[in-house]
């Protein structure tokens, strides 16, 4: 089995660096409540996805969340873990060596909008973007657990259709993703305890 799991936001803080990038330039006091969806609150600026694909030096200012290794780590025991991604073509080079450099040695995909493409029935996507998740449980029947950071993100609400899912769950914490997985596989390949992460 496939443990997919998103990059962007999901382990690392894109959002809140493209904020604090763009209020600089603007010199304003946007937050994360202005998000409401995956596009700028900005007029002038594009989203974050566009606005790295034009300064990809800037992809530096983007930190790992402090969970992010023991995470993957933690995935690990129960199947396959890849970072899914998605990527202009451009830009690969620069987010492959974000990944090697903050999260190690870990296997990752990029895609270009089609996630579901390469996720199977058999698999489990983790992500912070609706849209994914739906899109592997309704066209590929995998599993899809949105990760929602304990819902302080406004863009990642799950719509009303995916919450009664069964194989839709909505993860608030990194605890909550690996005790998802855990009992999704119901199974370990380590004799290690699960270590809960602060």
């Amino acid at each position: 089995m496939n443990i997919f799991i998103d990059l962007d936001s999901t382990l690392c803080d894109t959002l809140h660096a493209w904020i604090r990038f763009m209020n600089e330039i603007e010199g304003k006091r946007f937050s994360l409540p202005h998000v409401t969806k995956w596009e700028s609150p900005f007029e002038m600026y594009d989203d974050p996805m566009i606005f790295f694909r034009s300064r990809p030096y800037e992809r530096d200012i983007i930190k790992p969340f402090p969970f992010a290794v023991e995470l993957l780590e933690n995935l690990a025991r129960y199947g396959n873990v890849i970072i899914l991604s998605d990527v202009f073509e451009e830009n690969e080079k620069e987010k492959s060596e974000w990944i090697l450099r903050n999260l190690g040695n870990v296997p990752f995909r990029f895609t270009r909008g089609d996630k579901e493409r390469h996720v199977s029935s058999e698999d489990i996507l983790v992500d912070d973007n609706p849209r994914y998740v739906r899109g592997v449980i309704e066209n590929k029947g995998g599993t899809g657990i949105l990760y929602t950071h304990g819902d302080s993100y406004s863009y990642n609400v799950p719509p009303k259709d995916l919450l009664c899912h069964p194989r839709f769950r909505k993860a608030e914490s990194p605890e909550e993703i690996i005790r998802f997985v855990r009992d999704l596989t119901r199974k370990e390949t380590s004799p290690f305890p699960v270590i809960d992460i602060p």
